[in-house]
């Protein structure tokens, strides 16, 4: 098992991940450039954390989860377009930020930690 598995961040960034791909899957309706954005914006939390996590200094850690940290920001960014623009459903939205909401919060967590 690798050490990044374990954090429970990168757990969550999974879930998430494959929540946001979940529904990106069913929702052709959405501009491709939208919905390959935010692939690549959910995808890069976790592969961030994953990388950081395997770093050896502190610094090194540090800027991978304040990537995956900015990946975090961009994906809600990305949804609050494609909710204004496809009317996606409010409560995916709403479940969404709050994933995000709880991976900035740990992630700042842990970059306030390596400081």
């Amino acid at each position: 098992m690798f050490d990044f598995e374990n954090l429970i961040v990168y757990q969550k960034s999974l879930k998430y991940t494959d929540f946001v791909l979940d529904f990106l899957k069913n929702h052709n309706e959405i501009d491709i450039f939208l919905s390959d954005q935010l692939k690549r914006a959910v995808i890069s939390i976790t592969i961030n954390i994953a990388e950081g996590a395997g770093r050896v200094t502190h610094r090194d850690k540090r800027n991978f989860y304040i990537i995956a940290n900015g990946s975090t920001f961009e994906s809600i960014a990305i949804l609050q377009i494609i909710k204004n623009k496809y009317k996606i459903d409010q409560e995916f939205y709403s479940n969404c930020y709050s994933k995000a909401e709880e991976i900035v919060k740990m992630l700042q967590g842990l970059i306030k930690n390596l400081k």
